[in-house]
């Protein structure tokens, strides 16, 4: 979904709210979003997204959530594959968490004022993942992630589907 340049917006609202449950090695966690808006060109239209996430660490670790701050923080393995105070560097097998998420994006309600080349409407993703903890600062995930669009304004009928097969090596410093 795209809403491109919005030119005629005057003002915006936003209510956001998320919570989270942790025990032990599971964890789901959900946010929803929602933004009133007021435009010259839609008038008064409202967005929304949001998601819901499931994890489970198949090795027993769990996330760790900071309440100074409040978010979450590095996940450490209790075998951490790579382990650079160890000479041996590769020890463990690392922390492995499988995940589920899924989520969804409203533009519908702009379509009055900006169909944006016909990319508005409502959106639709499921992914599943699965996570590889190397140390408390590096981690390797696998995702894949399937997406469905139901278009409105000038594509309305027309639905789109994506599958994607992703990976991401993350080092934190």
């Amino acid at each position: 979904l795209k809403t491109g340049t919005m030119w005629g917006l005057e003002s915006m609202n936003a209510l956001q709210v998320e919570t989270c449950l942790c025990y032990g090695s599971f964890s789901i966690d959900a946010e929803q979003a929602i933004y009133f808006l007021n435009d010259d060109y839609c008038g008064n239209a409202t967005i929304q997204g949001g998601y819901v996430l499931a994890s489970w660490f198949l090795t027993g670790e769990s996330r760790n959530y900071q309440k100074a701050g409040a978010k979450f923080v590095a996940v450490d393995p209790r075998e951490p594959f790579v382990d650079f105070s160890n000479p041996g560097v590769f020890c463990g097998m690392g922390a492995w968490e499988l995940a589920y998420r899924f989520s969804w994006l409203d533009f519908s309600e702009l379509v009055s004022g900006y169909d944006a080349g016909g990319l508005l409407g409502k959106s639709w993703s499921h992914t599943i993942g699965l996570n590889w903890y190397w140390c408390k600062n590096c981690r390797v995930m696998f995702n894949y992630v399937n997406t469905k669009t139901d278009y409105a304004g000038r594509n309305a009928g027309k639905t789109g589907i994506v599958d994607v097969v992703e990976t991401r090596f993350q080092v934190a410093f």
